[in-house]
């Protein structure tokens, strides 16, 4: 059989199959529609297959492990004192003081199961050593323009960005060098 032959079966074969594949996809997004119109939720179902496929594919153990790595980086980030970076900063701040900001209601939770959390929670932090995030994490002090410019003779008033400097002190540069 030639190349070209091949070729021709190898494509045929997986446009069957894409066809069965759009054909079982529509019969799941019915069978999804038939709980949903029942009642049940459809989101939560489509969860627990993932889940349980999850559970197939890697096993029970493999999946275990990575949910337990997974809660622990969770509980290191939930216990430091680091807030979250802002998503994007805003040139005009002032615009959105914070006092006007409002807050949205909570919804109401079970009293009993929040005394529990909050009981396991201050047991958990009892038993367990302080989290000392890395120091990557700490925050840093702000640099100034003297730490970017060292030899600039008024680095408020230099016109260079970053670390080059304006033609004025680029000159002193080296004659500060030569005199060392």
């Amino acid at each position: 059989m030639s190349a070209n032959g091949e070729i021709i079966q190898f494509i045929d074969r997986i446009l069957r199959l894409k066809e069965e594949q759009d054909a079982l996809s529509e019969d799941i997004r019915d069978v999804y529609a038939e709980a949903k119109g029942r009642g049940y939720d459809k989101t939560a179902m489509g969860n627990v297959v993932a889940h349980l496929r999850k559970v197939e594919k890697l096993g029970r153990d493999a999946l275990h492990e990575r949910e337990a790595i997974f809660d622990l980086y969770l509980t290191a980030y939930q216990e430091s004192s680091h807030t979250p970076a802002p998503a994007r900063t805003r040139e005009n701040i002032e615009e959105f003081p914070p006092e006007t900001a409002t807050e949205c209601a909570a919804p109401e939770k079970d009293a009993a199961a929040d005394e529990r959390h909050v009981e396991a929670t201050v047991e958990q932090r009892s038993s367990a050593p302080n989290f000392e995030p890395p120091a990557f994490l700490q925050p840093q002090p702000l640099k100034t323009a003297r730490d970017y410019r060292p030899h600039c003779q008024k680095p408020e008033a230099c016109g260079a960005s970053g670390l080059k400097h304006c033609y004025t002190c680029s000159k002193l540069i080296p004659a500060e060098s030569e005199a060392a």
